[in-house]
């Protein structure tokens, strides 16, 4: 009997610590692992509400960008209209103002016009427009032998204040000019005139 309960007991130790017969432990929760969970928690939230503020931002961005070209488009059709020439002043010094790329390419789109009368203001508009566009198309227009003589005398006196505006005597601009000009024509006629009011420089003078 002694033997009987001694193998008892020697079963029941093992069974009672487990397996391998060691006790069994419980799992202590590491306070460090649920503050790095809160914390990925937390950057995930972030992260979603971040995106979010981004895809917000960008779809206010395209609205203007999508409300200023229907802007842009609407004034452009007024000048092409026959708006007079009152009504498309006012439509052209509302596209200078608002200064964006699409009122800008709209600016530069009537001052190719086959209309003189659309080109001229529009290229005046250019002229008071303060951008480095500005000057290139003006001296694109100057420069084009197939445009009117209109246009390219209205475009060659915008370009000449501005230049004048930013400093540059008549030397710094005559090489272009002379280019530009062809010997009696109604340009170099433009470019005399402009060379003494604006310049001051007199017939045959080089500053």
């Amino acid at each position: 009997m002694a033997g009987t309960s001694h193998g008892t007991r020697g079963h029941g130790g093992p069974g009672a610590g487990g397996r391998d017969g060691r006790a069994s432990r419980t799992r202590v929760p590491d306070p460090g692992e649920a503050g790095r969970a809160e914390g990925r928690a937390q950057w995930a939230l972030a992260a979603a509400i971040g995106a979010a503020g981004l895809a917000a931002a960008c779809l206010v961005m395209l609205a203007r960008a999508e409300a200023a070209t229907d802007k842009a488009k609407a004034a452009k059709a007024r000048c092409e209209a026959s708006a007079g020439e009152l009504g498309r002043g006012a439509a052209l010094e509302e596209l200078r103002a608002a200064g964006d790329s699409e009122s800008r390419k709209a600016i530069e789109e009537l001052a190719d016009s086959t209309d003189d009368r659309i080109a001229a203001q529009a290229i005046a508009t250019l002229g008071r427009s303060d951008h480095s566009g500005a000057r290139t198309k003006l001296k694109s227009i100057a420069a084009d032998t197939a445009r009117s003589d209109a246009a390219r005398c209205t475009a060659l006196t915008a370009w000449l204040r501005l230049e004048k505006k930013d400093g540059r005597t008549w030397s710094d601009v005559s090489g272009d000019v002379s280019n530009w000009a062809t010997k009696g024509s109604r340009l170099e006629q433009t470019a005399d005139a402009m060379k003494s009011a604006v310049f001051g420089v007199t017939t045959g003078g080089g500053k």
